[in-house]
């Protein structure tokens, strides 16, 4: 078979399909009455919402690119088009058709979870030091897109029926989600302070351990984390498994490909830990956006 580039049309038609199925995805998780961020997480019954979930997570860990810094100079120069676009999901959640205001909610949450992210990776592993995990993170969006979108008709009204008026939806749902997650990084310092000492060592060894893996590059990060999953507290998965958890890192590879870099893996780490793993060439996405 000759390989050939994809057209515009196809590509067009394959999002297109992708947002229709992660609409009726997500509809069918809100209407039974399952949270968006275990929906996210729950690859047997909602595929789509996984892939997209897993997909953003994979994206912001991969290093800075020339393809990626090209895409990061047009998202700055459409600023205010993406923040229209954003700022125009709010009312859509709220009163939108089933499967628009589902979708609407889902890529509210995306946005807002995403950003959260990029602040916890901003904190230099101090937050998962405090027992910190991307569920968390996860947990706080999906709350917040919940409280604003049901506080959406009093804003609306408050604006005199004018759609929100100069209410900044995404901005106020953005800060509404900093200041949870900062609440919930004080009560985990404070419930560590209260903690036994294992506790506490073994929340820092796991935050040592993640702070190595965001230095090397974020494939081989990926496949040395599910070697040492035991001292992380997760759980040892496939490659199989693996490839379909992170679609975007590991979309490119073949299976055999893999398990001889896990094989180089293991015979390198048994001879010098982490040490022994080429390093980062760039800073990842999620350290460029942080920054910015």
């Amino acid at each position: 078979m000759v390989d050939r580039e994809v057209t515009a049309a196809e590509l067009t038609d394959e999002v297109e399909a992708t947002l229709v199925a992660t609409a009726y995805e997500a509809n069918d998780a809100l209407a039974g009455g399952v949270g968006l961020a275990a929906a996210a997480r729950d690859a047997g019954r909602f595929p789509s919402l996984y892939r997209l979930h897993a997909a953003i997570g994979d994206a912001l860990e991969m290093s800075l690119s020339p393809e990626i810094d090209a895409w990061l100079e047009e998202a700055r120069q459409s600023a205010d088009r993406l923040e229209a676009l954003r700022e125009g999901l709010v009312p859509l959640a709220a009163h939108g058709a089933p499967l628009e205001a589902a979708l609407a909610r889902f890529l509210l949450f995306e946005a807002v979870r995403a950003r959260l992210l990029v602040a916890a990776w901003a904190t230099d592993t101090a937050f998962e030091a405090m027992g910190g995990a991307a569920e968390d993170v996860d947990v706080i969006a999906a709350a917040e897109v919940a409280r604003l979108v049901a506080a959406w008709p009093a804003l609306e009204a408050s604006e005199g029926g004018g759609g929100g008026g100069g209410v900044r939806t995404f901005r106020l749902l953005l800060a509404g989600a900093m200041v949870e997650l900062t609440r919930h990084a004080e009560e985990l310092r404070e419930s560590l302070a209260r903690a036994q000492g294992d506790v506490v060592a073994s929340f820092a060894e796991r935050a040592a351990i993640e702070g190595q893996l965001r230095e090397l590059e974020p494939v081989d990060a990926l496949l040395i984390r599910n070697e040492m999953a035991r001292y992380l507290g997760e759980d040892r998965v496939t490659v199989e498994e693996l490839m379909e958890r992170h679609p975007v890192l590991l979309g490119g590879y073949q299976r055999d490909a893999l398990d001889q870099r896990v094989s180089r893996f293991r015979k390198r780490l048994r001879q010098g830990g982490l040490a022994a793993i080429r390093t980062r060439g760039a800073p990842s996405l999620a350290e460029v956006l942080a920054g910015e």
